[in-house]
């Protein structure tokens, strides 16, 4: 497992890279002044499934992206 922290003017971008037996998980933590953004991506031997978290002043908004090798679902 490695992380990078990466200061800019505009946040904090913070990268994970975890790999495991099972498939490879990486995982994206971006700050902004208007909210917070997450992102997962995780892979495995049956598909790919992607994360999303997006954070805001006026909510939360959660997004799952679900990729099969029969076919793609998407979660809002």
């Amino acid at each position: 497992m490695f992380s990078i922290l990466l200061n800019f003017p505009e946040g904090v971008m913070t990268f994970y890279w975890l790999m495991f037996p099972e498939g490879v998980m990486t995982f994206y933590w971006l700050m902004f002044p208007e909210g917070v953004m997450t992102f997962y991506w995780l892979m495995f031997p049956e598909g790919v499934m992607t994360f999303y978290w997006l954070m805001f002043p006026e909510g939360v908004m959660t997004f799952y992206w679900l990729m099969f090798p029969e076919g793609v679902m998407t979660f809002y």
